[in-house]
């Protein structure tokens, strides 16, 4: 393989707020209880001529302020060591993947693809970045986090192809164009095709390799959606869910020995987290309750995490009682990532670190 010959990533000119509070102590008035005129004609105010609320503030209660500007932020990734960000479809605002310090620092840009700047899915795995480069056009690309060197897998050329999944040794991603579930070696070589006869055409294809089995969604023969599993080393494939348990899932993810999934809420059901055993089975719903949820669900060894509408919660992987971590005064969609000591949020525009 041979390394992308470019430039070097340009770092991202974005405004820091480490913990200090100037802003904060900038907005308070006279401590004497007098008044103050206030001169600055250029601040945002609502509608009543009221200031409004700086959405990058620092508060204990919601974590230490990494950066600003990240109202575009679609995932958040970290290795313990550094956080990242992907700017996913925002090509305008610089696209690409970004990292920094997990304790705070200057952002640079780690994903380089020459004239795309666009990444619509990026995974990490210990110090290797994993991204899929262009928007509906494959082309699977690997970072070295430490040293920023990026290598080709080599061009993989699927159309309306936006996810990926992988293993120890592969990435794979849907071919939604001829039916098929393909793979390709992480080091590089040709693709292969691992599912086919099945059919990936409308909806949202999901992916996951958990263990020894590979997840994904498609339709039935009847046009329902429909989760399914088939062991990577056999051919039997295992129907999990069919139907509106599995429509409009919102998180799909594996972790310890579990496929993990969310489901947005529809008219008459709250939002759902389920699970199943990675060698199949039964599904088993872990918690239900009115309110959106994210896209991305966060696991360490003994918690998952995630945010409906304002509130970061946190709950047992087997499920029990949701705990609520924190409540950002954004309601919207945001974005999470965990490490072992703390948990990495966007709160609208701010990327925030809180302690667990």
């Amino acid at each position: 393989m041979i390394p992308v010959a470019d430039a070097p990533a340009p770092a991202l000119s974005i405004p820091l707020r480490g913990a200090l509070l100037v802003l904060a102590l900038a907005a308070c008035g006279p401590e004497d209880g007098g008044t103050e005129t206030d001169t600055d004609t250029d601040a945002d105010t609502d509608t009543d001529g009221s200031a409004e609320p700086d959405p990058c503030a620092e508060d204990p209660a919601l974590g230490v302020v990494l950066a600003c500007d990240l109202e575009f932020a679609e995932e958040l990734l970290t290795n313990g060591e550094q956080v990242m960000w992907n700017l996913g479809s925002s090509a305008s605002l610089g696209g690409g993947v970004y990292s920094m310090p997990v304790t705070g620092g200057e952002p640079t840009r780690i994903t380089n693809a020459p004239g795309n700047d666009v990444v619509s899915h990026a995974a990490l795995d210990g110090d290797e970045l994993v991204w899929l480069a262009g928007f509906g056009s494959a082309e699977l690309r690997r970072t070295t986090v430490s040293t920023g060197v990026t290598y080709n897998f080599g061009f993989v050329g699927l159309t309306d192809t936006y996810t990926f999944a992988m293993d120890e040794e592969h990435a794979y991603l849907p071919n939604r164009a001829m039916n098929l579930i393909e793979r390709v070696p992480r080091g590089g070589g040709p693709r292969e095709t691992v599912v086919s006869g099945i059919n990936l055409f409308g909806g949202d294809t999901r992916l996951a390799v958990v263990d020894d089995s590979l997840f994904w969604t498609g339709l039935d023969e009847d046009g329902q959606t429909t989760l399914y599993r088939r062991e990577l080393a056999g051919d039997a494939l295992e129907v999990i869910a069919s139907g509106g348990i599995v429509r409009d899932i919102a998180a799909f993810a594996g972790h310890a020995g579990y496929l993990y999934w969310s489901r947005s809420p529809t008219i008459s059901e709250g939002a759902l987290i389920l699970r199943v055993p990675s060698a199949g089975g039964e599904f088993e719903v872990l918690h239900e309750f009115n309110g959106s949820i994210s896209r991305a669900l966060a696991f360490d060894a003994s918690h998952m995490y995630w945010i409906s509408g304002n509130e970061l919660t946190r709950m047992p992987l087997a499920g029990g009682a949701a705990l609520v971590l924190a409540e950002k005064d954004v309601f919207g969609p945001s974005a999470i990532a965990v490490d072992a000591t703390h948990i990495y949020w966007r709160t609208g525009a701010a990327l925030r670190r809180l302690a667990k």
